[in-house]
């Protein structure tokens, strides 16, 4: 009985390296590095910094390490009710957005429907642009009606 010739089945043959290969395997290279650095970076500058104590500037570490910030965050009265607050508001905006959104999504990928473009590029186009304007006008509203740090205020700012 002979053998079959030719490559064990489940093997692959390599293609041979090319510049153009090798060229967009070192450019995905580069982009996943500085996707990581763009990523992560400000995560662990963030993580150094909340235990540095006095950082001057040519060092890449700080000078002293302390738990001082900590200990100022801990012993805020505020921490409490800011916890609470959170842990209240967090399950009930995702039960009420659930509510809404599941049967609204529903209707439109199932359902044609007049209206139902423009509603769409209007939902898309209200998520095109940065919310920072529209944070820094709600907080105006908020003050003037003095609505700030109140069970109203804090219910819409989650949503």
């Amino acid at each position: 009985m002979a053998l079959p010739t030719g490559s064990p089945a489940g093997s692959r043959t390599r293609r041979p390296l090319t510049l153009d290969s090798i060229v967009r395997s070192a450019l995905v290279g580069l982009f996943v590095v500085l996707m990581i650095v763009f990523i992560l970076g400000p995560l662990l500058w963030l993580g150094v910094r909340a235990f540095a104590g006095n950082w001057t500037f040519p060092n890449l570490l700080p000078d002293d390490w302390t738990l001082r910030w900590w200990q100022v965050v801990v012993n805020d009265g505020a921490l409490g009710i800011a916890v609470q607050n959170s842990l209240f508001f967090a399950p009930l905006t995702v039960l009420v957005s659930s509510i809404i959104c599941l049967p609204a999504a529903y209707a439109f990928a199932r359902f044609d429907f007049p209206g139902r473009r423009f509603f769409l590029i209007s939902l898309f186009a209200t998520n095109a642009f940065p919310k920072m304007g529209l944070f820094v006008t709600l907080a105006a509203l908020f003050y003037a009606l003095n609505l700030m740090n109140t069970v109203l205020e804090s219910s819409w700012c989650t949503c």
